[in-house]
């Protein structure tokens, strides 16, 4: 999917040069994993959700793409400069889309799904919910911060354990995945779409 998300960012880029090399695919390295381990992909919580949970799902999504788009900016302002965010070009939504499902998809089956899961028959789910979301936050600092990193690495931190408590409750990676999707859409106008404006 990360495959795609980047040949659709190139060809419906209307916001100049990619500045983002997306990570490369992992799912099938996991898949490998998983066929050696004997696990299934309900264990790490790869099932249909029940109809309430892919109602909220759906709600999480329309509810987060709108705030995430509006406000993203602003909220990233502190720590990667200013940057504009053209959501009125559809152009520009449809790739950001694409990259966003597919970089949320990748890091909930990770981080949520495989390494929550495995880790919890060593660890316990509950000491492997606490670990995930750490790494989950350190994972996410990088060169690219104009400020300090530690208020960012703790939101993605809290943000990542929030969504295994999700993941836990509802037995599903459909809600996290929904709203991780919905909260990447103005990392991909920061990546590919970053137009610097003078502060």
């Amino acid at each position: 999917m990360a495959l795609t998300a980047l040949i659709l960012m190139g060809l419906f880029n209307k916001c100049g040069s990619i500045k983002l090399c997306a990570e490369l695919p992992v799912q099938p390295v996991y898949c490998g994993l998983m066929g050696v381990l004997g696990a299934k992909p309900s264990s790490i919580w790869l099932r249909r959700p029940t109809v309430p949970v892919a109602r909220l799902s759906v709600l999480g999504f329309f509810v987060a793409a709108p705030l995430g788009l509006l406000l993203g900016a602003a909220i990233a302002r502190p720590y990667f400069g200013t940057f504009d965010l053209n959501v009125r070009d559809p152009m520009v939504l449809i790739p950001g889309l694409v990259f966003s499902l597919s970089n949320a998809v990748a890091e909930e089956v990770i981080y949520r799904g495989a390494f929550m899961a495995f880790a919890g028959r060593v660890i316990g789910l509950r000491s492997a919910l606490v670990v995930q979301a750490v790494v989950f936050g350190v994972a996410h600092a990088g060169a690219h911060f104009m400020g300090s990193p530690v208020p960012v690495v703790l939101a993605v931190g809290l943000g990542g354990y929030v969504a295994g408590l999700l993941v836990i409750k509802t037995r599903s990676l459909m809600l996290p995945i929904a709203v991780h999707t919905a909260i990447d859409l103005p990392v991909y106008a920061f990546f590919a779409c970053r137009n610097p404006l003078p502060l």
